[in-house]
């Protein structure tokens, strides 16, 4: 068995048509493309075609509903395509898809592998250092368990630890939501470490900003 045999790359995307062309092309050096999930948000752009001119399966919302929607989007269908596993990573090229092959390897150290930036922190501009470094530190402690980088998105999830979960977020808030569920209920957290890669493309994280909007929706989503 190959070290990809089982294992679905799910990508959200939106308005990502300019950079999701070369990011698929990199991803498929390490995945073959029926095992490639895109699922384009809502997108007005030409996310969808580039997505289907790679060859890789498309799934698409009629509106906008945000990335947490989409990656629930994108693990229902690799679960109903028989897949044990989901690698998720972005569209816009800040997850060098050259990682894939570090996380296949760890696989079967932990139920999601996250990838960690911070091992090399000058990578990370301050601000956004400061607010990934607190945010970690929240969810480590309603976690239970050690999450070295609160804000990654990059990650492997292995589908049986997080099928029965439920989640209250629709927006990136879900990717946060989903570590703590998944680790109380019995989940094992790991990390590998990537790359800290900033391009061109516009942040959907805005370091004061939403760091106070995380903590509103930690209160709203556990404790409301």
């Amino acid at each position: 068995m190959t070290a990809s045999a089982g294992v679905s790359a799910v990508i959200p995307a939106y308005q990502a048509g300019a950079h999701l062309g070369g990011v698929l092309q990199r991803v498929r050096a390490h995945l073959d493309a029926t095992s490639i999930l895109v699922v384009d948000d809502g997108s007005t752009d030409a996310t969808a075609d580039v997505a289907r001119d790679s060859g890789v399966r498309v799934f698409s919302h009629a509106t906008n509903r945000g990335k947490g929607a989409a990656l629930q989007t994108g693990f229902r269908a690799a679960t109903e395509l028989g897949f044990t596993h989901v690698l998720t990573l972005d569209a816009d090229g800040q997850h060098p898809p050259e990682s894939i092959p570090d996380f296949l390897a760890a696989r079967d150290r932990a139920d999601i592998l996250i990838g960690w930036r911070l091992h090399d922190p000058s990578a990370m501009p301050p601000a956004r250092r400061l607010s990934n470094r607190a945010t970690a530190a929240i969810l480590s402690a309603l976690a239970g368990q050690t999450i070295l980088d609160g804000q990654s998105g990059y990650r492997l999830h292995a589908l049986r630890a997080i099928g029965a979960l439920r989640f209250a977020s629709r927006g990136f808030m879900l990717e946060s939501e989903l570590l703590v569920r998944a680790a109380r209920a019995g989940a094992r957290l790991g990390h590998v470490p990537i790359p800290c890669v900033y391009g061109d493309e516009t942040s959907h994280i805005h370091a004061a900003r939403d760091t106070v909007r995380f903590l509103w929706l930690v209160a709203r989503s556990f404790f409301w």
